[in-house]
């Protein structure tokens, strides 16, 4: 907006995250701490907005969708002396679903309505780091690593403009 008339009130935002982590640590020796497991998390929501025109209630939009990732990993930390290298490796299955956005106006008649695609696939990614205890009180870390990312609802499903920068929703984003 330009002016200081509303141009939408976001006046619901319903959504459910859920999730669960399990995890094992078999004994594999003193100087090895492995670590088996698996977590899931999911978010399910959506936005229920109503828009502005000149400051004058104009319609009602809808949007939202579900994310859920279930990751298998597996992480080993090796102690050397006073040296600590870990490893890990992990697959996640992604997938978005139920992705949707409609828009109505005030007299409900439907303006757009846009259902989008199911979508999943599965992503490795891998870790490495080292821990050094150097002297009493200092610890030196690295690490390199890579990572899932799901982009979230808001950025697949929802337009929304903070002036003067307006983001479009694309649903054709990818991890």
């Amino acid at each position: 907006a330009t002016t200081f008339l509303p141009t939408v009130d976001q006046r619901a935002t319903p959504s459910t995250g859920a999730g669960a982590k399990i995890e094992l640590r078999p004994p594999v020796g003193k100087a090895h701490v492995l670590r088996l497991g698996m977590d899931w998390r999911s978010a399910e929501g959506h936005t229920i907005e109503d828009t502005y025109r000149l400051g004058v209630i104009s319609g009602h939009r809808r949007a939202g969708g579900v994310n859920s990732t279930v990751g298998f990993y597996a992480e080993d930390d090796w102690t050397i002396g006073p040296v600590v290298l870990t490893g890990g490796a992990r697959a996640d299955r992604w997938s978005q679903r139920s992705g949707m956005f409609q828009a109505t106006n005030l007299a409900g008649a439907i303006t757009s309505d846009l259902r989008y695609p199911a979508l999943s696939g599965w992503a490795g990614s891998f870790r490495g780091g080292v821990l050094v205890h150097a002297a009493k009180g200092l610890d030196l870390r690295a690490a390199a690593y890579s990572n899932l990312r799901q982009p979230t609802l808001n950025e697949l499903y929802r337009s929304f403009t903070l002036f003067p920068i307006t983001t479009q929703a694309n649903p054709a984003l990818t991890n």
